[in-house]
Formats: C-alpha cells, structure tokens, sequence
C-alpha cells in the first residue's frame, strides 16, 4: 500500500492506540543486545539464542522470555529468579532504550498532536518502567493513558475503547509484532505495520496498511 495512503490513514484515526519499541524509539534491537548480555553467562549460543527469540517475539512481555531463556540454560524458572533476571535485564536496557534513536517524524507527531487526535500508549514493557521512560522522554503529556506489563495489549484496547465510548471504526492500532496486529484484529479496530528490518520475515505477506515512518515528506 502506497505510504501516502498509509499516512492518510494515520492522519484520520480519531483514537490512535501506540505500541513503543518499534515505532516510538527504535529500542527493539537494544532490547535484544540487553537480553543477550543478561545471559552472556550462559554461553554463546544460549545468548544468541535470547537474541534471536527477542527480535522474532518484539510483542511479548520479558514476565514471558525471561522464564523460557532460564529454562534453555537449564535453570529452573521460579519465582523469585525470574525477578531478579527481570530487574538485570531492566537495569541493562531502560537507559539505552531512553538513549535510542526516534523513529523518524514520531517525536513531532505525538509532542505536536497536529490532527487533535487521543493518543493511548501500550506496550510489554512493565508499567513503572514505561512511566519513567515515557517522563524521561518528556511525552507524558502525550497521551490520554499510558498501560504497560502485566496488563495486556488487546485488554487495555478494549477497557479504553469502553470507558470513553470509542466506536472501534475511529480507532488505529500502530504496531511492529504480530501481537499488536492480533490485539487489533480481538478488537475490531485497523492496524496500521510499522515496518523495519527485524519484522520484514514476519510480515512478508502482510498487504494492509503500513509505513517505514512517520515523515510527512
């Protein structure tokens, strides 16, 4: 679909619904490269392993990863390890993640509204997390309401869309990662793919609306 479209698109939701890594900072790979050090202890392989399983699951919470990446370096996932590995990885990746680059023409959209439109921030990062980097950011006038981990995408789509009486035809999900499409799709709204070099597999048969970035040139 033609990008002119695709921003048209953007440009006329009502109610814009906002994943982050991916498409507000360009965090996911950082993210990967904090996983794989997290796990640097455990071998090489097991690390490049995280890092691959990360660029291929963007969408999925690290209340998710982490369990599975203990269990394929042969440690039990208990309860109280998957926090501490959660607080290490935290430590590793929120300064990098606020360092990132922007994706291009998305600082000035979400800091400039220019279309007066409700913007709604959600994403698999936990939410005290979120909050800090969002401040750090300098966005927490952006948006209506801000929902990270553990609630999920498709729950808080659905919540918001409820409490302020949205009709889902006025509302547009922005995502890289099949789960935001699929918390798109649970509730009935558009998804508009932010597409870039770690979702080109994922998405290679995708024929719906998407966008490299957010410059209007």
């Amino acid at each position: 679909m033609a990008a002119s479209l695709s921003l048209s698109v953007l440009s006329n939701a009502g109610v814009i619904f906002w994943d982050f890594d991916g498409v507000i900072k360009e965090s996911l790979e950082i993210k990967g490269e904090a996983f794989a050090e997290v796990f640097a202890p455990f071998g090489a392989d097991t690390a490049g392993r995280v890092r691959e399983h990360h660029k291929a699951n963007g969408g999925v919470s690290r209340y998710e990863k982490i369990p599975l990446y203990l269990s394929w370096a042969g440690v039990q996932p208990v309860g109280s390890l998957v926090e501490s590995y959660c607080a290490r990885f935290s430590a590793v990746a929120m300064e990098r993640v606020i360092r990132s680059p922007w994706v291009p023409g998305v600082e000035a959209w979400l800091k400039n509204n220019p279309f007066n439109q409700h913007f709604f921030l959600l994403s698999a990062t936990p939410h005290t997390e979120l909050l800090e980097i969002v401040r750090a950011l300098d966005l927490d006038s952006s948006f209506l309401e801000i929902h990270g981990a553990p609630m999920g995408k498709a729950d808080a789509i659905r919540s918001i869309i409820e409490r302020y009486g949205y009709r889902p035809e006025e509302c547009l999900m922005i995502g890289d990662s099949k789960g935001d499409q699929l918390a798109a799709e649970k509730n009935s709204i558009t998804f508009l793919l932010r597409r870039h070099s770690l979702n080109e597999v994922a998405f290679r048969s995708y024929e719906g609306c998407s966008v490299a970035d957010f410059s209007e040139g």
